[in-house]
């Protein structure tokens, strides 16, 4: 094509393909770059800022740039399910198994309890669960883990977990069903009785099952070095 060519005018010919390669290959790069960047949905909850940054820290280590969106407690697997959202930080796995395109990313992320909580007043003891003449709070996610006491209280579903805490500090409830671990302390106020442990996942939209073992593999070792600093932190203030 620049046979015919002065050598000055095969010398632009050739800027003006090297111009419009490097335009292409800026636009393909620009185009990786913004498929790189994950929209991960969750539940704001009491002292959960450590697994936020846990999720981003994951994410961040594959090359991923992560937008980190609260959402109300069941509307996370809701906006997972359609894509409008890569992915939801932290779900109970019964819940997500209700979702088509949700993957369930393994192992747990935490390993919690679910809680009875009663204001500080009154008796907390399991039996409360079976009075008819109970209201206790909880939301749509905790209700597939219940069917197996004999409830007969009235249970009233809330989608915002802060709510919950509101209402029972004003005592406009007495009973409420949590999921709590080691280090929440937003109820240390409140009696409490242990029903069962419960675990936690980490849930993905099908679309980026690619991604699934390397996503498990650096989730592994990102829980595994946090638990360490952590046992290293109780045995420090214990000195």
């Amino acid at each position: 094509m620049l046979k015919h060519l002065t050598p000055f005018k095969k010398l632009q010919g050739f800027g003006l393909i090297f111009v419009v390669l490097l335009l292409i290959t800026n636009s393909v790069l620009a185009q990786d770059k913004s498929g790189r960047k994950l929209h991960v949905s969750y539940v704001e909850y009491p002292q959960n800022e450590w697994l936020i940054n846990l999720i981003r820290d994951v994410y961040s280590e594959l090359g991923y740039t992560v937008s980190m969106i609260p959402t109300p407690a069941t509307r996370g697997l809701s906006l997972l399910n359609d894509g409008t959202v890569d992915a939801d930080a932290l779900r109970l796995k019964r819940t997500a198994e209700n979702y088509a395109n949700a993957i369930i990313v393994e192992p747990a992320v935490l390993v919690s309890k679910l809680v009875l909580i009663c204001v500080k007043e009154i008796l907390c003891e399991q039996n409360i669960l079976e009075s008819r003449g109970n209201v206790v709070l909880t939301t749509d996610g905790l209700l597939p883990y219940l069917e197996e006491y004999n409830i007969k209280a009235k249970i009233e579903s809330i989608q915002m977990f802060t709510n919950i805490v509101e209402m029972l500090t004003a005592k406009r409830v007495n009973y409420a069903l949590f999921i709590l671990d080691e280090s929440n302390v937003a109820f240390k106020d409140f009696n409490q009785v242990v029903l069962q442990d419960i675990s936690l996942f980490h849930i993905i939209h099908k679309k980026h099952a690619n991604i699934l073992p390397s996503l498990e593999l650096k989730l592994l070792e990102k829980m595994t070095a946090f638990k360490t600093q952590n046992k290293q932190k109780k045995l420090n203030s214990q000195q």
